[in-house]
């Protein structure tokens, strides 16, 4: 209901920022870098201002399979904004992202960490994503 959008153009924000790219702010993908990459920014809000564990996902929701991006780059951000607490996850390509996320449907409990679902949706480990110091998506 667009409660959470501020989180959504935050992570967009600091994600062009580092990647010194143009915000887009498109369906298919939030910003281009300098090299014509297409990148979506999934932003997670978090009420937690430690640091994100290796066993936290990385989501893409059911309804965004779709969306013509080059790549995801992950972000998490503290609820707590007098903390100001931001975190880039990681990133991947797209087409490995879904050769490597579980898919769960609604519902279903994540099996790596006990998390019930609530809506469909692709999820990898954060470990399992590339540091956004060696982005590089054309390597």
């Amino acid at each position: 209901k667009g409660r959470s959008n501020i989180y959504g153009m935050l992570g967009e924000e600091i994600v062009a920022n580092f990647v010194a790219g143009t915000i887009a702010d498109t369906y298919d993908y939030d910003i281009i870098d300098p090299a014509g990459l297409k990148i979506d920014v999934k932003t997670k809000k978090t009420t937690s201002c430690e640091a994100p564990a290796a066993h936290f996902t990385a989501t893409v929701w059911g309804g965004n399979t779709k969306q013509r991006c080059d790549a995801y780059v992950f972000v998490r951000i503290c609820t707590d904004l007098d903390k100001r607490l931001a975190w880039i996850c990681g990133w991947m390509p797209k087409d490995e992202f879904y050769g490597t996320a579980v898919e769960y449907k609604r519902g279903q409990v994540d099996k790596e960490n006990g998390y019930k679902v609530h809506a469909d949706c692709w999820n990898v480990r954060i470990d399992r994503l590339h540091r956004l110091e060696e982005f590089d998506p054309w390597a």
